[in-house]
This record gives C-alpha cells, sequence and structure tokens, in this order.
C-alpha cells in the first residue's frame, strides 16, 4: 500500500513538472520580427559606429565599424535575431572578442557591446 502511494505522488510531480516545462522553450527560439539587413551608422560610446549586416532567417552576419576614443577598427560579426532582439558575438583582426545585445525597430538600432578586455559601451545607430 504504501509503495502504491509513493509511486502515485512520484506520478503526480512527474506530471506537474511536464505541465510546467511543456510551455518553456530555451532562449532565443522565437523567430525574428525584424531584417536586420543592410548598412546601419550613428553614435557609440566615445565615437561612430557603422554595422553593415545580412539576414537569412533568424541568422545575422557581417561586419562592425568603430571609430571612437574607446575602440577603433573593424570585426567580423555572427549573431541571432530573435523577436526584435540582435545578440551575438564579433572578432577584432587582434583577435580580441565581444558581443553585442541590442534591440532593432525598423529603422533604429539600440543596445550595448562588451569587449573581452572589459571595454563596454552603447549602441544608437539608425538604418540608412
Amino acid at each position: 500500500m504504501q509503495i502504491r502511494k509513493s509511486i502515485a505522488a512520484v506520478s503526480v510531480l512527474l506530471l506537474a513538472a511536464s505541465f510546467l516545462f511543456a510551455g518553456c522553450e530555451g532562449g532565443g527560439s522565437e523567430d525574428a520580427t525584424v531584417n536586420v539587413s543592410g548598412s546601419w551608422s550613428g553614435t557609440t560610446t566615445g565615437g561612430t559606429m557603422s554595422m553593415v549586416l545580412v539576414q537569412t532567417g533568424n541568422s545575422a552576419s557581417g561586419s562592425i565599424t568603430w571609430n571612437g576614443t574607446y575602440i577603433s577598427g573593424t570585426a567580423t560579426f555572427e549573431g541571432e535575431v530573435h523577436g526584435n532582439e540582435l545578440t551575438g558575438t564579433y572578432v577584432r583582426p587582434n583577435g580580441m572578442t565581444g558581443s553585442i545585445a541590442v534591440t532593432v525597430t525598423e529603422n533604429s538600432i539600440s543596445g550595448e557591446w562588451t569587449q573581452s578586455n572589459g571595454l563596454h559601451g552603447s549602441i544608437h545607430i539608425s538604418k540608412g
């Protein structure tokens, strides 16, 4: 009798857990609701920034160019678009890496970049 109660209790817990996680998908599984393809330019902390991106499905790639006090030069970029969020990583020619996390509207991108050496800044760029 005790074993049946234990099995029943475990079954109820497993069933509850399956309902709890059934609707949960990993972060970033949402389809892109914006298209980041094109040329973008504007300001970043301490200077200017431009991005040239190509988007295929949820994947985005291209280049980033900074011209500023804290960071200058060009990097390659690989990322993903989920909903209206673009996240990804960049690699500069000297091997320095970093990440970008931004929100995209039809004509603007705003957010932050963070480099592996601790440098970071804001991004405010527009399409065109």
